[in-house]
């Protein structure tokens, strides 16, 4: 219920200006209890990311599925995300501290980590695990860059979408032409549209999932209760 209320708060008025306090006091806890379970907001920043990768992970199958190829489905997640930093400032604080905290960030560079040497295995055959860990650490300062610099400047959204594509596949030697062909694919959707659209399935995500673990976190303590009276009982 922690993750969950902090998610819900984070996402609605952004990392930095939610304190523990609030979260607290919303719960009806001491901010003691809480930081029990979670000792500082990055901790809890972290439960958020590793929600945020799952979700991700689950659009780029779902977007292979629909005839489009993982590639293309890693792209679309980065243009919806930046559109959704531009829409949102809430969320584009969400994502620039989450790329800033060290905890946060190391989750995010795991998860791409295996995300890119999946999608990208096939131009990059030759490379070793250390070759893809310096590709990925430039992925993700680009990814960073263009989330922390959406309100910083003149830039017109598609052409930041377009630049940081083109960058990102350059690092993973994607050819010429499927990466031309598959940024143009990006430029030409509504892709602000469907990063609102995502935004708020992440939204309803966070809720399902903590309140998943919430009820089966409530049946395991009945059942653990229910075996301890059964053998109290017994003796």
């Amino acid at each position: 219920m922690i993750v969950q209320l902090a998610s819900r708060l984070y996402i609605e008025q952004g990392f930095s200006a939610t304190d523990n306090k609030e979260v607290a006091r919303q719960l009806g806890i001491s901010t003691g209890n809480l930081t029990f379970h979670f000792p500082t907001k990055e901790h809890l920043l972290t439960e958020l990311v590793k929600e945020l990768c799952a979700f991700q992970r689950r659009m780029i199958d779902l977007h292979a599925n629909e005839d489009r190829s993982p590639l293309l489905a890693l792209c679309i997640e980065f243009a919806t995300m930046t559109a959704a930093a531009e829409e949102n400032a809430a969320i584009r604080d969400v994502y620039v501290s989450a790329y800033t905290y060290p905890m946060s960030l190391a989750v995010i560079r795991e998860n791409d980590g295996a995300k890119t040497k999946e999608i990208f295995g096939k131009f990059c055959s030759d490379w070793t695990d250390e070759r893809f860990a310096a590709a990925e650490s430039l992925y993700s300062g680009i990814e960073y860059g263009t989330f922390s610099s959406v309100g910083k400047t003149d830039l017109p959204l598609d052409l930041r979408v377009e630049c940081g594509l083109d960058a990102i596949l350059r690092i993973y030697q994607v050819p010429e032409e499927i990466r031309l062909q598959n940024i143009q694919r990006i430029i030409d959707m509504d892709y602000k549209k469907l990063g609102s659209r995502i935004l708020t399935e992440f939204r309803d995500y966070v809720t399902a999932v903590n309140w998943q673990a919430v009820e089966t976190a409530r049946k395991n303590r009945m059942k653990k209760t229910s075996n301890t009276s059964g053998n109290n009982s017994n003796t």
